[in-house]
């Protein structure tokens, strides 16, 4: 599949995937179910591009499907002005581009990754039963990170506010947050484009708290709780699980809330018709164009003359000419087909100029039928990528001889081929 295109469809399911979530369910108090349906919405945003599930086929009237024949590649090297030692295309720009913030963005995680080191180093290091507490010389505000605990020696807490602290980041650690947190920003360095995955990061960092604060609630007052959420509002580090996180009014919002009745999960089955959608959408793809272009499920009509008489398979295929000696199998009469027509088109075929020169590459879809006579007859162009690629692929169809026509039950019938080429830069 093509980079650009998987990365651009994979955005696509996260905007309307969170869309959903903005609008029907952010503002319900199932937080665990809101925490799965983000961390699943954002798994299936990457993998139902790459899925193949419903194969898309070229119909021809009346419904009779077409049979591809393999792809023919073809490939020239780039052409590179003598004057300049380096000469790239807009696409390698833009890939250059791309490349370059994502290794920003990765220095930034490792830096992180780096400040909560040096925090630990150095620290006194105590454990308990379900985390392991380090306790800084450093003022900071209380965080979590996987199965650590950090807080800050330099901070006055009294017995109560300490251990109101601690329930919220032991619930941080047995929730596995911080796995979610730094799922989320290895995503954002991919797709930092894409602006609905920052909100995705936000919106799963504030499930977390509200997580976690339902947690303390269990055995601490409200307002108690409410008071030491503003009074502990000092900043935290950014791959953390913050005790105090950024959206402090929205989780005292969400503190005094009533709960959502259990009926209000039905809106949960609005998703999946969006679900189907993007399935059905994105993952139906050509079955023998996996690897360019894909393009989502639509079924195109060729207007083929006596479509009814076309037959989709027969017994014995139509083959290019050329291999019709006595004593070959029908194995042996097919592959050698085969190599004869590569050869043909290979040798005829060539890289148009106009398509060279704009750095164009792409697969060129043609249709035709094989008569009774082993006429060529009804082609067309199914898919093209211009610059005068379409034009060649005709040409070299017409000047393809008669080939050997299909027969079914020992009469020679119509058979309708379609034949992919690949037009690549080296």
């Amino acid at each position: 599949m093509n980079t650009i295109q998987y990365l651009l469809e994979a955005s696509i399911c996260w905007a309307l995937f969170y869309g959903f979530y903005v609008l029907f369910v952010s503002r319900d108090t199932f937080f665990r179910v809101n925490r799965g349906y983000l961390l699943g919405t954002m798994i299936l945003g990457l993998i139902i591009p790459t899925l193949q599930i419903l194969p898309r086929t070229t119909m021809v009237e009346n419904s009779i499907a077409t049979v591809y024949l393999d792809e023919i590649t073809v490939t020239v090297t780039r052409a590179v002005e003598q004057d300049s030692w380096w000469v790239w295309s807009w696409q390698e720009v833009l890939l250059s581009f791309y490349l370059l913030v994502c290794l920003v963005l990765s220095i930034r995680l490792l830096i992180g990754m780096g400040q909560i080191f040096r925090l630990w180093w150095g620290s006194t290091i105590y454990r308990k039963e379900d985390f392991i507490l380090v306790e800084t010389n450093k003022k900071h505000a209380p965080f979590s990170f996987f199965r650590f605990l950090f807080m800050s020696s330099l901070q006055d807490l009294k017995g109560a506010e300490r251990d109101q602290i601690l329930k919220h980041e032991a619930a941080h650690i047995s929730g596995w947050h911080s796995l979610d947190v730094v799922t989320a920003e290895i995503l954002t360095i991919f797709f930092w484009f894409n602006p609905v995955l920052f909100l995705y990061k936000k919106s799963i960092r504030e499930v977390h708290e509200y997580l976690a604060d339902a947690a303390v609630l269990q055995t601490t007052p409200k307002a108690s709780y409410g008071r030491l959420l503003i009074e502990q509002a000092l900043p935290g580090l950014r791959l953390a699980n913050n005790f105090n996180h950024s959206q402090l009014k929205k989780r005292i919002e969400m503190m005094t809330k009533i709960k959502s009745k259990n009926s209000a999960l039905l809106k949960y089955m609005i998703a999946l018709p969006l679900l189907c959608g993007a399935l059905v959408f994105f993952s139906c793809q050509d079955q023998h164009l996996e690897d360019e272009n894909l393009t989502p499920c639509l079924t195109k009509k060729v207007n083929a003359k006596n479509a009814a008489d076309v037959y989709q398979a027969v017994e014995f295929m139509p083959r290019f000419p050329g291999c019709e000696e006595e004593g070959k199998g029908e194995d042996d009469k097919k592959a050698c087909s085969q190599q004869k027509m590569l050869e043909f088109i290979y040798k005829n075929i060539t890289y148009p100029k106009a398509a060279r020169d704009a750095g164009k590459e792409g697969i060129v879809v043609a249709s035709f039928v094989v008569d009774k006579q082993g006429d060529l007859q009804d082609v067309e162009i199914l898919r093209e990528i211009g610059f005068g690629t379409s034009e060649e692929v005709l040409g070299i169809i017409s000047k393809m001889p008669n080939w050997i026509p299909g027969r079914q039950n020992g009469s020679v019938v119509k058979v309708r081929y379609n034949l992919p080429v690949k037009f690549k830069l080296q």
